[in-house]
Formats: C-alpha cells, sequence, structure tokens
C-alpha cells in the first residue's frame, strides 16, 4: 500500500483524522442504547472517522456508484470520500438473495456491506472470527477480503484468500422475519478495516488509500404494491395509454414512464415525488428517513414523458405537478410523441421481443463478422438488454473465434426524423467495441452512400464515447471536417448514461445525460450535396450490439474475454405533426409493467386507441390518415 508522504502529513493529519458528527436531523432527539453499550443521539447517528467534506487525495482511485441487485445510485461527486445518498433507496424483496457490487475505479482496496438491521442508529461490528465468521448481530453484511480473527485472509463466504486486492463481495441474505421499513445500508472502500467508519490510521487513512464511504437506504417488503396519489390542477398525469394514474398500483422496486399532459395554454413547471411510508408518524426514525421528495423540473420532463426509476417507488407515492400559463414564447413549441420504445422489463432470461427486435445478420464488416442468433448473447436480466461478445463455446459447427450479440429493428420499425434516447453502459476491455446507432431501412443505396448514424461508440478500455455520421462524402470524399462529423468526450463509459440524438431535416445533434455534445447541419453548397453529404432523408432503423475490434480502430479482441454491455431503455419520439414511421412494430408503444395495444385499429398520435376518431390525424393499421 501507498504510504502517507510526510510534507503532506503535517498539512492534513489533523483534519483527515478528526470525526465528525452529523446535524440533528431526526425529529426524535431522544438517547438510545446500542447492543455493546455505545449511547447514541441525533447527533451521532452512523458517524464516520473524518470530516464529512474530506476529498480523496488519491490519483486513480475513485468509487463511483453501489449496485444492489440490478439497481444502481452514483456518486455526485467521486472526488470526496463520503458520500450521503440517503436521499435515494434501493428497493429489495425481503425473500431474496442479495448481490451487491460497486462501481469503482482503481485496484488494490477492499470492500464492505453494512446493515443496521435492528434500526437503532448505528452500525453494530466486531473483526469476523476464523474463516471469516460473523456471531449473531454483526451488522457486516458482505465483504471481500478482511483480515479476520485468526490472523488469516478470508472474504465473508468463508474463502481463503492469497492476497487482500480483492473488490468483489459475497452476496447475502435477510432474515426470513425482517420487520419491512427502511434500514440503513453503507457501502465502504477501505484497505483491510472491519471499521464501518473508516481506516485513519497514519500509514493507511481512506482518503490517502483512495477509499470512499456510501450511506443509502433500504426499502425491505414483502413484495407488495405501491399506491399512486396525484394532485395538481391545469393538466393531469397519465399512463403511456392515457389511463389516468391516480389511484393505481405499481410493484415496489419496478421503473414507472408516466405522460405529463398540460389543459390548453398550459405547460408544466415541475413535479414533487413524495415516496415512501408517506403515514409515518416521524420523517425521521433514528436518522433513517421513512419518506423523501424528488422534484422533476421542467427541463428533465423530456417530451411530455416522466421517467421513474425503480428505487423511487418504495412505499406509496405522492405526484404533485404544478402546471404554469405558457407565455408568447411557448406558443410555437410543439411537443414531442413517444412513438417506439422497449423498456427491456421481461421476466429475466428471455428475449428482446421479437415484434420488436430481430437478430442482426452476421456479414464481413467488423462489427457483425462474429454475430449470432443465440440466447445467451442478446438476453433481458434485471430489466435491461444485456449484450454479449464470448469465446465460440463449439467451433466445430461455427469456425469463428467469438461470438456475438447483435439486434435490430429493420423491417419492423424505422422512422424519418425525431429523438432517440438509449441508457446503455458498457464494461471497458482492450478490444471492446459496442454501439447504438441507426442504418437506413432497406431498399436503398449500399453503404456508406445511403448514410449512418452512430448515437453512441466505445472502444477498448478508454473512458470515451464517441457520436458519429458516416456517408459517401464522409468516407469516401474523406470530408471529415466540413462539417465535423464526429465528437467525442471523456467519460465512465461504465456508468449508466443517456445517449440520445436529435435529427431534423436539416441538422443532427447529439447529447449525453441532456447536455449537447455536437451537431452535423446540413450543407448549403450544391457540390457537397451533389457528393452525398445529406443522405438522411428517408427512414432508418435501430440497432444495439456488442462486438469487437480487429485493430483497425478498436483494438484486437481478447478471444479469452467476455465483453458486455447493458441497455436499461431505448425510446424513439417525434414531432406530433411529423408522425411518420414507415414501419411500426405490432405491439406499438410499450408501457413499463403494462400491456400493449395491437397494431391493427386507429390510434392517436400519442399511441392510444380510439374507437370513433374525431377530426384529426391519426394512425390507423400502421398508416397515418386524416379524418
Amino acid at each position: 500500500m501507498n504510504k502517507l508522504n510526510l510534507s503532506l502529513l503535517i498539512l492534513t493529519t489533523a483534519l483527515l483524522a478528526m470525526p465528525t458528527k452529523g446535524k440533528a436531523t431526526t425529529m426524535q432527539a431522544n438517547n438510545h442504547q446500542t447492543a455493546n453499550g455505545t449511547e447514541r443521539n441525533a447527533d451521532n447517528f452512523y458517524p464516520i472517522n473524518f470530516a464529512k467534506t474530506m476529498s480523496n487525495v488519491h490519483n486513480t482511485r475513485r468509487l463511483n456508484g453501489i449496485l444492489l441487485n440490478g439497481q444502481s445510485v452514483a456518486t455526485t461527486d467521486p472526488t470526496k470520500v463520503y458520500h450521503d445518498l440517503t436521499a435515494k433507496a434501493f428497493s429489495i424483496d425481503r425473500k431474496m438473495t442479495l448481490s451487491p457490487s460497486l462501481d469503482y475505479e482503481g485496484i488494490w482496496m477492499n470492500s464492505l456491506v453494512y446493515m443496521d438491521k435492528n434500526r437503532n442508529g448505528g452500525f453494530e461490528w466486531n473483526i469476523p472470527g476464523a474463516r471469516g465468521a460473523m456471531e449473531e448481530g454483526n451488522e457486516i453484511v458482505s465483504f471481500s477480503a478482511l483480515t479476520c480473527a485468526d490472523g488469516q485472509y478470508y472474504n465473508s463466504k468463508g474463502e481463503s484468500l492469497a492476497d487482500l486486492n480483492n473488490l468483489e463481495l459475497p452476496h447475502f441474505n435477510l432474515a426470513a422475519d425482517l420487520p419491512v421499513g427502511y434500514y440503513m445500508l453503507r457501502y465502504k472502500v477501505d484497505w483491510d478495516s472491519a471499521d464501518p467508519a473508516g481506516k485513519i490510521s497514519l500509514d493507511n487513512h481512506i482518503a490517502r488509500n483512495g477509499g470512499g464511504i456510501v450511506d443509502v437506504r433500504l426499502f425491505v417488503h414483502d413484495g407488495g404494491e405501491a399506491t399512486l396519489h396525484t394532485e395538481g390542477e391545469n393538466g393531469q398525469l397519465t399512463t403511456l395509454t392515457d389511463t389516468p394514474v391516480d389511484g393505481m398500483r405499481q410493484p415496489y422496486g419496478t421503473a414507472m414512464l408516466l405522460k405529463v399532459v398540460p389543459d390548453e395554454g398550459y405547460k408544466i413547471d415541475r413535479i414533487v415525488l413524495r415516496h415512501g411510508l408517506l403515514n409515518a408518524p416521524d420523517s425521521l426514525v433514528n436518522g433513517v428517513a421513512q419518506y423523501a421528495d424528488r422534484v422533476f423540473l421542467a427541463n428533465e420532463i423530456q417530451n411530455g414523458i416522466l421517467d421513474i426509476e425503480s428505487g423511487l417507488v418504495d412505499g406509496d407515492l405522492r405526484l404533485t405537478a404544478f402546471f404554469i400559463p405558457k407565455t408568447a414564447d411557448d406558443a410555437d413549441d410543439e411537443p414531442y410523441v413517444l412513438v417506439f420504445n422497449d423498456e427491456f422489463n421481461q421476466a429475466d432470461g428471455s428475449r428482446p421481443d421479437p415484434t420488436r427486435w430481430k437478430s442482426s445478420p452476421r456479414e464481413g464488416a467488423t462489427w457483425s463478422r462474429f454475430i449470432a442468433d443465440k440466447p445467451e448473447l442478446a438476453y433481458i436480466e434485471n430489466n435491461s438488454l444485456v449484450l454479449k461478445c464470448i469465446p465460440n463455446p463449439d467451433r466445430s459447427t461455427d469456425d469463428v473465434e467469438m461470438i456475438s450479440g447483435a439486434i435490430e429493428t429493420r423491417d419492423l420499425f424505422s422512422f424519418t426524423y425525431g429523438r432517440v434516447d438509449v441508457r446503455m453502459k458498457t464494461k471497458r476491455h482492450v478490444g471492446n467495441f459496442p454501439a447504438a446507432w441507426m442504418m437506413p431501412q432497406p431498399p436503398t443505396e449500399p453503404w456508406p452512400m445511403a448514410g449512418e448514424i452512430d448515437i453512441f461508440e466505445a472502444i477498448d478500455d478508454k473512458n470515451t464515447a464517441y457520436h458519429t455520421v458516416h456517408s459517401n462524402w464522409t468516407y469516401n470524399k474523406k470530408m471529415l471536417l466540413f462539417p465535423k462529423s464526429s465528437f467525442s468526450e471523456t467519460m465512465t463509459v461504465e456508468n449508466w448514461h443517456v445517449y440520445s440524438v436529435i435529427w431534423t431535416e436539416n441538422l443532427i445533434t447529439w447529447l449525453v445525460d441532456g447536455k449537447k455534445m455536437g451537431s452535423y447541419a446540413k450543407a448549403s453548397s450544391k457540390i457537397a450535396l451533389n457528393g452525398g453529404q445529406w443522405p438522411f432523408t428517408h427512414a432508418f432503423f435501430l440497432i444495439l450490439n456488442q462486438s469487437v475490434g480487429n485493430g483497425s480502430w478498436a483494438k484486437k479482441a481478447d478471444v479469452n474475454f467476455h465483453y458486455e454491455s447493458h441497455v436499461d431503455y431505448i425510446r424513439v419520439f417525434q414531432p406530433a405533426s411529423r408522425i411518420n414511421n414507415s414501419l411500426q412494430p405490432t405491439s406499438g408503444i410499450r408501457e413499463v409493467n403494462a400491456p400493449t395495444p395491437h397494431r391493427k385499429g386507429i390510434y392517436n398520435l400519442q399511441g392510444c386507441r380510439v374507437s370513433q376518431p374525431g377530426k384529426g390525424i391519426y394512425i390507423k393499421d400502421g398508416k397515418k390518415m386524416a379524418y
């Protein structure tokens, strides 16, 4: 391990070693006696051994987020050591096996998880016994590596370890009779220390070593459902198929998509979501919030869709919508309409919906040379699509080094102009080459004459996202900078991000998490247009794939590695007056945890089936018609 630099030590030792006490945030300031006799009050619930504002002074190690059974919470500032994420909650059925993990950059550290099972405001712990055994009442619930009481290294499964360089957290289970409710959960990255408050010895300080502590709430339930309550005037909240949501029930720990529908002359200003045990007598019990508020501002409600992540469906939900009058500047705003989506919320192990997706064909291009239509390469897990490229287990019937997963909407769904949002992450490794992108719906000219729009690509082990267009102008004529046709930015691609493209008649714009990264404009020059600079005038379909490089851009594949990317959702929006899908999936728009309409029939531009259409524009049997 790294040793403290003496010059830094003189400046920082006093601050590093200074314990802090949290502010009195509970409504009950009475003292509490813990199991080991420690007295707690509102000022020392869940203490840490250093200043909460302490910075991580290691150059390469960062705690970017924590995960539990596929649910994730990102740290807001990875350069800090302590992260209070108690506004968020993991939602877990107490019968489930819990599988914690970390989003961490770096090596040579250990990880631990603590749970305040008796809900007394602190973590009761002892150094685990021989072979990692923990006495009843020890609130260390998982650890990747520790020197245990017998002087040997083990993890919480009792496995002997050759060294302490291990961050893989073993799974654990909750007691069958554990009461339903909120519990404090702490994740800690540290060096060989069981102390939940962090190691602050002079030679191995948690801040100097690049460690971190995250506090988050755990909502334990028994498979129940949340009830939704709505409040507000001058508009309403509905499902994607226009069903009012007031009084609707939603399984705990499942994401939701809601439509925000202002009345004529109004627009949404904000929505306040209160979630949790709304009728709890106290908002805080021994430092643990019983409910929390999440405010969605207007700029977070993209295209009239409110995205409620799974961690917010813990207890009941009260949604208060604030609609305000439009101004003159808003008069020409045209709402975008959701025309296609997949939330990938089918059963674990299932294949992608065949009414939306088919396997891409294997061809000679780098990205497609290993494609195989196999269930282990493209499947649903934890409400996301998993795409893999793995060593070929059977070369006797298919003589390629690797096999890769790729799915597309060709011949099932395509569109001209609109916005695509795809929430995605990938595992960095030499040779990695995943993508979310768009190709022209046949029949078209051959590539690259008809164009290509790349929403997101990553290569190798780089923390870089790429966004590009290809055409005859850029590829054959090499006009890559007239205008600039590719953009990239440094970011942690192993974290979830929303990659977006907005495509209009004259402009293609890329965004990441709502922030503009670059644009590619249609040229005014006839020379450029005649040279194929803007082929983006016809319908394109969607592709999601996990491929590997061949050394030309991404490096050659590591044929012994399992490459993997995840897609949380993909959504396509179009302006209401410009809906022009050339193909529509037979199952239409997909609501989260709800059935979807059939293609046959008459639908309004919000995707809702109608029996007696009035005057206006509708979609009948997949075709746009005027009534």
